[in-house]
């Protein structure tokens, strides 16, 4: 912001450039001194005034353009594109992604605040909650402003920001900020394992010399991370890269004490042990013990008319690739079709399961006439 005296030679400058050189020489003049003073916002509507000026129509640049000759309004508009996208690139030199956001957004034109974002590395003088804002809440580079959450702000502001957001249809994104996440509390973790005058080794090697339980009041990284991030690794698909880390995470989970562990409901009322199985049985290990830990749970909890564990179970086996068995599991334990569940109905198992005639048997039991003719046609002609 321009201190008074400057305000008053910008005025004195104007009224000089208007007497002596006329009105286009009042606007260049103009131009240059916010350009001068930095002045980008006022800068902008200066840019908008010459243009009026210019076309030969009204000069008041806060106008709706509606109000101007059908004529001239490609050539306004354009001169709306062009100053935006100056104004834009100043704010980007002097690293103001936020207010230059604001610019590049009126034009749809996200490519050159997503280029800045990828190359900001923030120093104390710069705003990072208006980049991670930009970053993240508005969605132009949501990967990178993740990124910064974490290493600028911590696990815990990570933790909350993801959990907070609605990520439904961007499952990509989610599994990649998880992913970070299980890095992230997994290297820290193994940092504070290691003796000082050790050299970096394995988490496996490093559990070996912790005892089976820890003593009540000990741990090594926040319980509350390790609680979240663990439950938010089973979120991710079978086999992913991140899933062996994850299980150390949670097995480092199963050696704390009680108090840590807090109180769970089934099929996860064992905590971390339970954690274990299920991320072992997403990375394939030991995968049919594991399906019979949770078919026990799914068993024990029909017989209380409980269904929830076998929800559990059966987005796991879909999860794995099991399609058949989940649908399976679903007809012996999810038998009243009323019910809202947290796993998918009978005729999607089918669906995935390509088991043609179930699926319009169970689209037919809810009602649903348009997948039952659909499993129809598709029976008789399996589409290309």
């Amino acid at each position: 912001m321009s201190s008074e005296p400057q305000r008053q030679e910008l005025y004195a400058a104007i009224d000089t450039a208007l007497s002596e050189g006329g009105t286009a020489a009042a606007v260049e003049s103009l131009i240059e001194q916010l350009t001068a003073t930095r002045d980008y916002q006022a800068l902008f509507y200066a840019m908008l005034l010459r243009a009026r000026v210019n076309l030969g129509v009204s000069p008041f640049a806060t106008g709706p353009a509606s109000e101007l000759p059908a004529a001239v309004h490609a050539d306004y508009e354009e001169a709306i594109r062009t100053s935006a996208r100056h104004v834009g690139n100043l704010y980007l030199k002097e690293r103001n992604i936020a207010r230059a956001w604001g610019y590049y957004r009126m034009l749809d034109e996200p490519e050159p605040v997503r280029e800045a974002i990828a190359r900001f590395v923030p120093t104390e003088a710069d705003d990072l909650y208006g980049v991670v804002e930009v970053a993240w809440q508005q969605g132009v580079y949501p990967e990178c402003g993740f990124d910064l959450i974490l290493k600028h702000q911590g696990i815990c502001s990570a933790i909350t920001v993801l959990s907070g957001t609605d990520l439904t249809g961007k499952v990509d994104l989610r599994n990649a900020c998880v992913s970070k996440l299980v890095v992230a509390l997994h290297a820290q973790l193994l940092e504070r394992l290691q003796p000082t005058e050790a050299t970096v080794r394995s988490m496996a090697e490093s559990f070996l010399e912790l005892p089976s339980r820890l003593e009540e009041h000990e741990y090594h990284i926040d319980v509350s991370h390790l609680n979240s991030v663990v439950q938010m690794a089973m979120q991710l698909p079978a086999n992913h890269g991140m899933l062996p880390q994850a299980i150390e995470l949670s097995r480092y989970g199963e050696r704390l004490a009680k108090v840590y562990i807090g109180d769970a409901q089934p099929p996860f009322e064992h905590g971390y042990v339970d954690f274990t199985a299920y991320l072992q049985a997403l990375a394939g290990v030991d995968t049919e013990a594991q399906l019979a830990v949770f078919g026990q749970k799914a068993a024990m909890g029909a017989a209380t008319g409980e269904t929830f564990q076998a929800e559990v179970l059966v987005n796991l086996c879909v999860a794995i690739g099991k399609p058949d068995r989940a649908l399976a599991i679903a007809k012996q334990y999810l038998t009243d079709l009323s019910t809202d569940r947290s796993c998918p109905a009978d005729a999607e198992l089918a669906r995935l399961a390509g088991n043609l005639p179930a699926m319009a048997f169970a689209s037919r039991a809810t009602d649903d006439v348009v997948n039952y003719l659909a499993a129809k046609i598709a029976s008789l002609s399996p589409p290309m």
